[in-house]
């Protein structure tokens, strides 16, 4: 991780101990998968996008230099 990443994830998030879990992080920057459920029947979609622009664009970015 460099300084941009750094810089960005800090300005973003703020203090890390608000967030409960890494889940509500990830809930936070839109990184969670869509579900839809009928009945027994669960279906797991694309991630929401209903979060952080930011925080999703620099915690992909670094997902991908690391990959």
């Amino acid at each position: 991780m460099g300084p941009l990443t750094a810089l960005v994830l800090l300005a973003e998030i703020g203090d890390i101990h608000r967030f409960p879990s890494a889940r509500k992080l990830a809930s936070r920057a839109g990184l969670t998968p869509t579900v839809r459920s009928s009945d027994r029947t669960v279906r797991y979609g694309h991630i929401s996008k209903q979060g952080d622009p930011w925080l999703r664009w620099i915690l992909s970015e670094a997902a991908q230099t690391a990959k």
